[in-house]
């Protein structure tokens, strides 16, 4: 626990690089784009120390397999691909973690002031998140040119008047960004060990450089089926040991609960059943219930205690939306 406590400590301290990514300016602009290249980079280097201290042995033999690198694509996404002989590389695009930074800020300024107020604005932008991210997949496929992915102010900029008014919080105030950074952190580690997990079950994986480097669209589609064919199993099994993993090194179970990519899984869920039949991973909701699901058993398990009730009580509501949207969509 208090090498955990440690870790955020430094991790925090290594936000300095993205002090300036805030929403003054367009999205994506290259000096941000380093930015966040040499935060994931120092990022990964203090989550790589901490395994190397506090990890299980299985989290010590997978990390010791895999070289990290950023990715030069426009695509926020991480992703682990088998290198020469026995290694693996896990990529980070270098959008990524900027991303995790305006999920974050939307996550904290709902929850932290008036949530009432302005939960569909903050919904609204989740979902103008999925739509870009998926026209922008689409647009890859073709070789066509991607959109910009703009913060929340700019977003909100075009948006109804009460949203006109959310995107004036932003740049979020000081006091609240130290809980920002330490909430983009969690969802970077998380997804850090989520690739982690692929080595750690030996799980087939797909040639994601032959997508991005593809030379012309029958090139990238074949790629795209090809990385399409791994099992949703694979997918939550690497969940499941990221969660395990994670509380086994003290990471507290609220921080998982509160992992600001969940936005992004409630905006996808339900929207298309044919855009569900290919996605790799699970239904989004189902995906989102079962790593909380997994949450709550590993924290009973580590601390021989249940999970407060407010957490419980989360956990119930979003399962009968899961539910309730699987049996309104009837994908399948």
């Amino acid at each position: 626990m208090r090498d955990a406590s440690r870790l955020t400590a430094r991790l925090l301290i290594s936000c300095w690089l993205l002090a300036s990514v805030d929403g003054s300016a367009l999205a994506y602009q290259e000096q941000h784009l380093k930015e966040s290249e040499r935060a994931s980079t120092a990022l990964i280097r203090q989550v790589k120390e901490w395994i190397s201290k506090s990890g299980t042995s299985e989290a010590k033999a997978a990390d010791a397999k895999a070289r990290f690198s950023v990715d030069q694509s426009l695509m926020p996404t991480i992703w682990v691909q088998q290198s020469s002989g026995s290694g693996y590389e896990i990529k980070a695009t270098r959008p990524f973690y900027i991303v995790l930074i305006y999920l974050a800020d939307t996550d904290t300024i709902t929850f932290r002031q008036q949530p009432q107020k302005y939960f569909e604005c903050k919904r609204a932008y989740d979902q103008y998140l999925y739509d870009v991210f998926s026209d922008n997949a689409k647009r890859s496929l073709a070789g066509g040119q991607l959109k910009d992915v703009n913060p929340p102010e700019i977003f909100s900029a075009t948006a109804s008047a009460l949203c006109r008014e959310y995107g004036k919080l932003f740049p979020i105030p000081p006091d609240l960004r130290p809980s920002r950074d330490q909430s983009a952190l969690d969802a970077f580690v998380f997804l850090y060990f989520h690739e982690l997990g692929h080595i750690a079950k030996r799980h087939s994986l797909p040639n994601a450089t032959a997508f991005f480097s593809a030379p012309n669209k029958a090139a990238k589609d074949k790629a795209f089926l090809d990385y399409m064919k791994r099992s949703r199993q694979q997918e939550d099994e690497a969940d499941g040991w990221a969660v395990d993993q994670l509380i086994e090194m003290g990471q507290q179970p609220q921080r998982l609960f509160n992992l600001p990519l969940f936005g992004i899984l409630l905006a996808s869920t339900g929207i298309d059943c044919a855009f569900e039949s290919i996605s790799t991973h699970s239904f989004a909701i189902t995906r989102m219930v079962n790593i909380l699901k997994r949450v709550d058993t590993a924290a009973e398990k580590k601390y021989q205690r249940e999970l407060p009730k407010e957490m419980k009580s989360t956990l119930n509501d979003f399962d009968k939306f899961g539910q309730k949207v699987g049996e309104t969509l009837k994908c399948g």
